[in-house]
């Protein structure tokens, strides 16, 4: 929701990046003159000397600008009937339940989904940090169940978690892991 994710690539749709605290509308900032005609002026601009490819970024611009206006007005309308923990990952929960309500909208058929939880490096006394991460992962999906059975999604969900983070099973002498 919030980074990105390498693993994911698609030659059809364009990724999105969602921050969880909200979706931005391009050039967003308040007291500041909005450029987005003068961006789509410049790029709509084509002449002898354009190629294939500035005209194929000018249109990929121009066509994320308006996709821009259209995710923004449908995520920020969208309601959820859960509520959710107001951790990192209830957070990226939350956030993924509200695209989901704008799938019709945005014109997908089918969604995949990237949710990211850092802080598992534990070299010492992990006990506590570790069940922290995971009472976070129980209750951000919990809320996420919830609102899923709520849009009446849940049964055309799959949940994959997936670690990077090889370490032995064996304590080393800070009992971390």
């Amino acid at each position: 929701m919030a980074g990105s994710a390498q693993s994911i690539v698609s030659k059809i749709t364009s990724l999105l990046v969602v921050d969880p605290n909200g979706y931005e509308l391009f050039n967003p900032l308040p007291g500041t003159t909005d450029i987005t005609e003068a961006v789509k002026s410049v790029n709509g601009a084509t002449n002898v000397a354009s190629s294939f490819y500035g005209e194929h970024w000018s249109d990929s611009l121009i066509q994320s600008l308006g996709e821009n206006v259209l995710l923004y007005e449908n995520y920020s309308g969208a309601s959820l009937g859960t509520t959710f923990p107001s951790d990192k990952f209830g957070m990226q929960m939350a956030a993924i339940s509200k695209l989901m309500l704008t799938k019709d909208d945005r014109g997908m058929d089918r969604d995949f989904f990237f949710a990211e939880l850092t802080n598992w490096d534990m070299h010492s006394n992990i006990a506590l940090p570790l069940e922290g991460e995971f009472q976070q992962i129980n209750d951000g999906l919990k809320a996420f169940k919830e609102e899923m059975v709520y849009q009446e999604k849940w049964e055309d969900v799959t949940v994959v978690f997936v670690s990077e983070f090889a370490r032995t099973l064996m304590a080393n002498t800070g009992n971390g892991r």
